[in-house]
């Protein structure tokens, strides 16, 4: 990209604005900032649900008193351009909004300003917690992560590790030995408690989209 028209970019991102606590939570109740969040999250090409308004916020209400909530904001004018939701810990480390119950972490942009504006978090999030740890994990894999590399300076501030995503093969031998495990019996034997459980093969198209909102 030309050089002056990146700098043009950067330049519209805005101050990124750190909001924790209570202030987080009153700027998510704000009618018109939801809308903004949601028009983000919609046109973001590398969000996940986990980014989404009503999964965060869930997860805000719900983990409150373990962890406290962190938006990273920041505006071209009126209209939101980028948001990243973080929590803190205990012991100050900020981990992304879901930390363990979300599989994927990461910011919410347009594409032509999501670099300027990650590092523009990176340095706000740096200033507001000198001493805390940010662990983000895991970004999808179509997450533009091409700025770590573009400065060496980001490279001694930021650590990035390539993780394989597992698969199961799901034949019945390996099957078998997956649902024999401690862990995986004690999961079965709670969902036993709500009522029958079977395991069906669906193989008719019809059919798993008949059972899909369920599932999901």
């Amino acid at each position: 990209m030309n050089t002056l028209l990146q700098k043009a970019i950067e330049e519209q991102v805005g101050v990124v604005e750190i909001l924790t606590g209570k202030e987080a939570l009153t700027l998510i109740d704000e009618q018109s900032f939801q809308l903004q969040w949601d028009s983000l999250y919609t046109s973001c090409p590398w969000s996940t649900v986990f980014q989404s308004r009503a999964f965060v916020y869930t997860w805000y209400q719900s983990y409150i008193s373990i962890y406290t909530p962190v938006l990273a904001v920041a505006y071209q004018g009126e209209k939101l351009t980028g948001l990243l939701t973080l929590a803190q810990n205990d012991s100050g480390q900020l981990v992304g909004a879901g930390a363990n119950q979300a599989e994927y972490q990461v910011w919410l942009a347009d594409e032509q300003g999501s670099s300027a504006f990650i590092k523009q978090c990176v340095i706000s999030l740096l200033k507001a917690f000198p001493q805390s740890e940010i662990s983000i994990k895991f970004a999808p894999a179509n997450t533009p992560l091409q700025w770590l590399d573009a400065e060496p300076k980001w490279q001694k501030i930021c650590f990035r590790r390539t993780v394989r995503q597992p698969l199961l093969n799901l034949n019945k031998e390996n099957l078998s030995q997956e649902l024999s495990k401690k862990n995986r019996r004690e999961k079965l034997n709670r969902l036993r408690r709500q009522g029958e459980l079977s395991f069906v093969k669906i193989t008719d198209a019809e059919e798993f989209f008949a059972v899909l909102d369920e599932l999901i």
